[in-house]
């Protein structure tokens, strides 16, 4: 037990390595939404909350550019993670199709490692950008299922470290693994197609949860705009900065709630 604990870690540590987890989490983030981390596109992304900012203080002053700062530093969070969604989304839509080309070259006498490494995947594609990541960590030294792993924990695809567990089995004990994994692809289609009718049934709730979640940052932003003299006296006065305390906290409070709403009928 010990021996395989330490072997345990010694191949974490060699994964962590490999995808560089000690780099600034900033190339993660946009690996997973699809972004090249070049310093024209971090500019491009930093340029929107100073427009914001600078409009703001054109039209009513530092509190206004304030409160646009914050708007467009949320509206680029949104924009990046809606990215990562939708890029996680058509990785998990492409996996069947892919795994059904291993089953296929496991069926022609491949064996498991070389079907995973051959098998097709169209490039440019988050599942060929991520076949292809997978093929140069084994280069590098990895195992094929520990670099098939590190590439899940890379893009938080839960499907491909279920793919890295079985090739893991596959090669450790054998067996027919091209049962299972055909079964993965039957599994996954399903999955996908329960949560489309789930997303059908629930868009009146999460549209609701979205308009609820955004009206009183809109109507804020509105106000600061349209009349900064009023935020400035509630500013300056005792009882008026602790409404406003107050409202900025039941406004955190309710979004992080209607986040897990709208993150729980989505999962």
């Amino acid at each position: 037990m010990p021996i395989e604990t330490a072997m345990s870690r010694a191949q974490a540590q060699r994964r962590a390595n490999a995808i560089g987890t000690k780099r600034w989490p900033i190339n993660h983030i946009f690996l997973r939404a699809g972004l090249t981390p070049t310093i024209a596109t971090v500019a491009l992304m930093a340029a929107v909350p100073c427009a914001l900012a600078l409009l703001g203080a054109l039209f009513a002053g530092i509190l206004a550019a304030i409160g646009m700062a914050v708007l467009g530093a949320l509206l680029l969070v949104a924009w990046v993670k809606w990215r990562a969604a939708r890029q996680r989304k058509a990785l998990s839509h492409d996996i069947p199709t892919y795994l059904d080309n291993v089953v296929r070259m496991m069926t022609v006498g491949h064996s498991v490692q070389s079907a995973f490494q051959n098998s097709p995947a169209t490039a440019g594609t988050p599942l060929g950008n991520a076949v292809q990541h997978s093929a140069r960590l084994q280069a590098g030294g990895l195992e094929p299922d520990q670099a098939l792993l590190a590439v899940g924990e890379l893009y938080d695809s839960a499907e491909l470290m279920l793919l890295a567990s079985i090739l893991r089995m596959a090669m450790r004990f054998g067996g027919r693994a091209d049962l299972i994994i055909s079964r993965v692809a039957v599994f996954i289609r399903d999955r996908e197609q329960a949560q489309q009718e789930l997303m059908a049934q629930s868009s009146e709730t999460r549209l609701s949860a979205w308009v609820l979640g955004l009206l009183p940052i809109s109507l804020a932003c509105y106000i600061i705009v349209a009349n900064p003299e009023y935020i400035g006296r509630m500013w300056h006065d005792p009882t008026g900065k602790n409404l406003l305390f107050g409202a900025l906290f039941l406004q955190f409070a309710g979004a992080a709630v209607l986040y897990k709403l709208t993150k729980s009928l989505e999962d």
